[in-house]
C-alpha cells in the first residue's frame, strides 16, 4: 500500500506490484536534548527518510541474484551539539543530505555469498538484535569500531566502495569478510554521494565469525578491523604518523523468552584512537504490557577516551511503542556521566516517530 501524509488525513492506494521487486519508504522523526547538565540546555529536530528498492531474482528466473538500491535524506540540527556528549545521543544524527547510502548486488551459491557495491557494514557486522531498538549510537556499532578510518568506517550516513563475501556454515556458524575504500565519502564534503579510490585512503579489512544457537535463542559473535591509513597520534608529541589501525570485538546476546539481554566489548589501538575501549549491555522485554510490537529496554553503554583515561557513560531508557501497522512511537530517557569527558552529568530525553508510508 501506498500511503500519502498530508496535513490531518492519510491517504492510501494500491501500490503496483513487480515481480522480484520489493520497496520501502520510511519518514523518521525526532525531537531531543539535555533538560539538565551537559553543554546547554535545548532540544532539536531531526529526521530521517529512507527510500529502499530490493531485488530479489528467486521467482524471476534469476536465483541467487539479489541487489538493493537505498536512498537516504537527512537534516535538523545534531542534539549532541547541545549534550556535548562523544558518544551521539540520536543514532540517526548525521549532516544534511540526500546520498545514494546503498547500491549493491549479490550472487548467493551452495552457502556462498560475493556482494560488491555501496554497502553499510553495520547492516551486517557487529549487529546486536536485541540492541536494535536503543537510540544511543554506541548499540549500534560499538564506538571503538565506528572511529576507523579518518571518515569512519562504510556505516550510517556514508558508505564506501565494498567487496564482501560470507559463507554460512553448518551447525548455524557464519564467517563474513570484507574489503572496502578506507575513507568513505569525503570527510570535508558531507553532502551528497562521493567515491573516491586510492590516494592516502587506505583500504578498511573486516573479518566476522558467529555461531547462532537453535531457533535464534542465542548467538556469539567475534570480530576484527584494519585500516591500512596513515593515522596522527593521540600524543601529539610523539609527532609523525603511525601506518594502520586496528581493533577487535566480542559481543553476545540471548533470548530467556520473558527477556532478552546482550553484552559487547570492543578494544582499538590506543595510539591513534580517541577511544581505547568500549563496553555495552541492556536487557530487553518484549511484547511490553502483552502487546505486540511493543518492547521496553533499559541499556548502558561506557566508552573510554584512550590518552586520560577517562570515560563516558551512558544509561538509557527507550519504549518502542507500536501503533496500527505504520507508525511506531519511542520516548527515550537517557543519563549521561561525564559527557565529552568533561561537561555536567546530563539527563536527555528525547521523542522518535517514524511513519511506514509504503
Amino acid at each position: 500500500m501506498l500511503t500519502i501524509l498530508t496535513v490531518g488525513f492519510l491517504f492510501t492506494s494500491p501500490l503496483p506490484e513487480t515481480p522480484g521487486f520489493s520497496f520501502d519508504l520510511v519518514y523518521t522523526g525526532e525531537t531531543m536534548g539535555a533538560v539538565s547538565g551537559g553543554r546547554e540546555q535545548k532540544h532539536s529536530y531531526l529526521d530521517n527518510l529512507d527510500l529502499v528498492l530490493n531485488y530479489d531474482g528467486e521467482n524471476t528466473g534469476h536465483a541467487g541474484w539479489t541487489a538493493s538500491l537505498y536512498l537516504l535524506y537527512n537534516s535538523g540540527f545534531d542534539p549532541s551539539d547541545y549534550i556535548g556528549d562523544v558518544q551521539t545521543a540520536s543514532n540517526i544524527q548525521a549532516p544534511d543530505t540526500t546520498t545514494v547510502f546503498e547500491a549493491w548486488i549479490q550472487r548467493e551459491k551452495g552457502g556462498h555469498a560475493l556482494l560488491i557495491g555501496l554497502f553499510d557494514f553495520n547492516s551486517e557486522f557487529d549487529v546486536i538484535e536485541s540492541a536494535g531498538s536503543f537510540l544511543n549510537s554506541s548499540h549500534g556499532i560499538g564506538p571503538d569500531y565506528s572511529q576507523a578510518g579518518l571518515n569512519g568506517p562504510s556505516i550510517f550516513p556514508t558508505s564506501s566502495l565494498t567487496l564482501r563475501y560470507a559463507y554460512l556454515w553448518a551447525d548455524g556458524w557464519l564467517t563474513r569478510a570484507a574489503v572496502a575504500d578506507g575513507v568513505p565519502g569525503h570527510p570535508e564534503h558531507p553532502k551528497g554521494t562521493r567515491i573516491h579510490l586510492g590516494g592516502d585512503d587506505g583500504w578498511l579489512t573486516a573479518l566476522e565469525v558467529s555461531r547462532t544457537g537453535a531457533q535464534a535463542a542465542w548467538k556469539i559473535t567475534a570480530g576484527l578491523w584494519h585500516q591500512s591509513g596513515d593515522f596522527e597520534y593521540v600524543d601529539q608529541a610523539r609527532g609523525g604518523l603511525q601506518t594502520g589501525n586496528s581493533g577487535i570485538y566480542l559481543s553476545g546476546e540471548k533470548d530467556f523468552g520473558a527477556w532478552q539481554a546482550f553484552a559487547r566489548l570492543g578494544v582499538a589501538d590506543k595510539d591513534v584512537n580517541t577511544f581505547g575501549d568500549y563496553g555495552g549491555l541492556g536487557v530487553v522485554l518484549p511484547r511490553f504490557l502483552g502487546r505486540d510490537g511493543d518492547h521496553l529496554g533499559f541499556a548502558m553503554a561506557r566508552a573510554r577516551e584512550a590518552d586520560s583515561g577517562q570515560a563516558e557513560t551512558n544509561f538509557e531508557c527507550t519504549w518502542h511503542i507500536q501503533i496500527g501497522q505504520s507508525l511506531t512511537l519511542q520516548p527515550d530517557l537517557q543519563y549521561i556521566l561525564n559527557p565529552g569527558f568533561g561537561f555536567e552529568d546530563a539527563l536527555v530525553l528525547g521523542l522518535r516517530f517514524a511513519i511506514t508510508i509504503f
